[in-house]
This record gives C-alpha cells, sequence and structure tokens, in this order.
C-alpha cells in the first residue's frame, strides 16, 4: 500500500482525495534539514539509553547525566527541525552543537584513555556543525520573501462549503489534534519510564558484579572479606562497604518505584538479587561473629556494616513483599551452617585475620533468620539453592 492511498483514507469525508502525488516541493535545504532532524532523533535516542557506554567510550564517565540531557536536548531541536519551523531547529541544533564540542575538547588531553576516540567524534560534530550552518543559510535563503511580494488572499474566505460545514469540521480537527496530543504525551511518558528502568538495572547490575568481583566470582563472603583485610587489616575494610551502600540503597529505592524491575530475571546467577544479599547478610554476619572484637571492634560497630545489613534485609524483604513467595519457610540444614562457619574461619585465619572460634551458636542463629528470607525470594525469581549459596562448605 503506497503513502499516497494511505494519506487519502486518513483524510476526512469532505477532504479531497489524493490521486496521485506530484513532484516534491522540497528544496535541496530542505531535504538537509529534515535528514539532520532525524538524525537528531537518532542521536538523542542513543544519548538517552546509553549514556554511560558513550560516556565511557569517550573518556567522559563523570559526564553521564550531561549527555542524557544532550540527548533531551538532540530530541527538542529535532521537533521544529523537522517541521515548518526549520530554522528555529536549525539554530537550536548549532547552539547544541557548540555545547557538544566544548564538552568534548574537555577530553582532549593526553591523560584521557580515549583521547583518540574524542579526537573523531569532535571531527564528526565539526562536520555536523557545518552541515547545519549551511542548511540553516539554505532554508532561511530559500523561503525568504523579498518586500513588496505578498501575496493577495482578499477575494478567498477560506471556507469553501460555508462557514457551518467549517464548524463542524473544525471540531472534528479539534479532537483529532487533542486525541494526537494525549498519545505523544502518554508515548512520552512511556519512553521516559522505560529509560528510567533501563538506568535502574543497569545499577542493580552493576552493584551485583561489583560485590560477585570482590568475591572473587566464588559468591563465597569469606573471600570478600579475606580480600578487604589483607594481612588482618582492617583500615580500608569500612571504606569499602561504604562505597557500595549508595548503589544498594539506590537498588532498593528503584524496586519500590519500578515494580517492573522484578520481572527481569539474568540466567547468570551472580546478577541475581537474592544471590549477592545472600553474600552481603552472610559478610555481615561473619563481620559480627567470626571475628576478634577487641581487635576489629571499628569494623563490626561502624556505620557501613550497619548499613548493608539492614538495607539488604529492606530490600529482600520488598522483593518478598511482591513475589508469591512461599510462606512456610524451608528448615535449615544447621549441620551445614555450622560447617560453613568453621570453613570460614580457617580461611580467614590462614589469611592473617585475627578470628574467635566461639562464634558458631551465634552464627547459625542469625543465619537462620537471613536464609528463611533469601530461600524465600529466590525460588520465586526462578533460582535454585545452590545457585545462590555458595560458600565454600556447602557449594
Amino acid at each position: 500500500m503506497s503513502l499516497t492511498t494511505i494519506t487519502g483514507i486518513a483524510r476526512s469525508e469532505g477532504d479531497p482525495k489524493v490521486v496521485r502525488k506530484g513532484p516534491s516541493s522540497l528544496t535541496g535545504p530542505d531535504r538537509l534539514a529534515r535528514a539532520l532532524g532525524w538524525f537528531s532523533v537518532g542521536l538523542g535516542l542513543t544519548e538517552l539509553i546509553a549514556p554511560g557506554r558513550l560516556a565511557h567510550a569517550l573518556g567522559l564517565d563523570d559526564k553521564e547525566g550531561l549527555i542524557r540531557a544532550y540527548g533531551a536536548r538532540e530530541l527538542a531541536s529535532a521537533v521544529p527541525t523537522l517541521s515548518i519551523d526549520k530554522p528555529v531547529g536549525l539554530a537550536a541544533r548549532i547552539g547544541g552543537d557548540a555545547l557538544d564540542l566544548a564538552t568534548l575538547a574537555g577530553a582532549l588531553h593526553r591523560d584521557n584513555p580515549k583521547w583518540r576516540n574524542a579526537a573523531i567524534a569532535t571531527a564528526l560534530v565539526a562536520g555536523i556543525t557545518l552541515l547545519d550552518i549551511a542548511a540553516f543559510k539554505g532554508v532561511k535563503a530559500t523561503h525568504r520573501r523579498e518586500p513588496g511580494t505578498d501575496r493577495d488572499y482578499s477575494d478567498r474566505s477560506g471556507l469553501p462549503k460555508g462557514a457551518q460545514a467549517s464548524r463542524g469540521l473544525a471540531r472534528t480537527r479539534l479532537l483529532f489534534l487533542v486525541n494526537s496530543l494525549i498519545g505523544a504525551s502518554v508515548l512520552s511518558l512511556v519512553l521516559s519510564y522505560l529509560v528510567q528502568v533501563y538506568s535502574a538495572l543497569r545499577e542493580r547490575n552493576a552493584l551485583a558484579l561489583t560485590i560477585d568481583l570482590m568475591t572473587e566470582g566464588t559468591g563465597d563472603a569469606a573471600v570478600m572479606l579475606a580480600r578487604l583485610m589483607p594481612g588482618g587489616e582492617a583500615g580500608n575494610a569500612a571504606s569499602e562497604l561504604g562505597n557500595l551502600v549508595p548503589s544498594l540503597a539506590a537498588t532498593k529505592e528503584a524496586h519500590h518505584f519500578y515494580p517492573l524491575l522484578f520481572y527481569f530475571r539474568f540466567h547468570d546467577p551472580r546478577y541475581a538479587v537474592s544471590r549477592f544479599g545472600f553474600v552481603l547478610l552472610d559478610l555481615v554476619t561473619l563481620i559480627d561473629t567470626a571475628l576478634d572484637h577487641d581487635r576489629y571492634a571499628s569494623l563490626i560497630d561502624s556505620a557501613p556494616v550497619a548499613s548493608l545489613r539492614r538495607g539488604t534485609t529492606l530490600l529482600l524483604e520488598t522483593l518478598d513483599a511482591h513475589f508469591p513467595t512461599p510462606r512456610q519457610d524451608a528448615p535449615m540444614d544447621i549441620r551445614v551452617t555450622r560447617r560453613a562457619f568453621l570453613a570460614a574461619v580457617q580461611m580467614l585465619e590462614k589469611a592473617g585475620i585475627a578470628v574467635q572460634h566461639d562464634g558458631a551458636d551465634d552464627y547459625v542463629g542469625r543465619r537462620q533468620l537471613c536464609d528463611a528470607l533469601t530461600f524465600r525470594v529466590a525460588p520465586a525469581m526462578g533460582y535454585t539453592p545452590v545457585e545462590i549459596d555458595r560458600r565454600s562448605a556447602t557449594a
């Protein structure tokens, strides 16, 4: 079906039908402006959806929010560029090009490992800027009217079928206009929501991968604790754990505001909320029960440890409240949990960390509370206990 046929179907009953299309009235500058407008749409969506990848590729890792704002600007300038107000859109694009060049100039230094990418991007933006300027001048010149050439339409009423028929047609077209505006608003809201969900999902996965890397990919909290305290020194452990707290809090709030996140499941269990939640709860439990209280009191009583414990519990409780999890908890094998504690103590002691050997009962009691919540959530998200509990004595 041709575009001409579709146009004829979309017209109102009283409107003339399009039988065939004539030669295009678009000039070369108009076509260039239209191409630049669609380029703005593509670039804007890319900057909105994947600002992190663009920032990393250009060595502008701290400018992710700015790139997302530039994406919104590109989409805003695309609207007039694709309409009859092309000079307005092109002027906005030229101003945006200047901002892009200024931002890229900050990445053109030898200390930036991605400076070559930034140089290529600068050259491309400079070329696009020249096209924008050429299109702006061309459109202005094409549609400029010389003084004294105004057309006289005084003999036309503009109402070929009479005022009454035109009033009815106007009401119909107003209805179509309102409908279009509502549809555009809904589409904009849906796109914004999906972008926010994507950003939250990316941050959740980044947190999960960070925790997995800190366990050397084992998923064992004892390995993570041993790496946080090399040679038994706990000086930087609280600081490193504190770096995880903002991401954990953001992940918890994202699941509260965007319930759609609950339904994103990845085949690799390292990205499972129940997996990294289990690791964090096991980590703080080992800190409380396995470390020597006299030597490591500052770490045990630190705010990051308490925040990780509470934040992880809140996140798992949020998942438990929104998923059809079993109400009856599976019984915990106390012998396996005790073996896991003894294996963790042995690993920490081997790493030069001062430990206490009499914390097994306390560890078992705390893990009973944690495991009940974790293993209610894990099956509802499609993971088995073996994929979640990766402690050396149970894996």
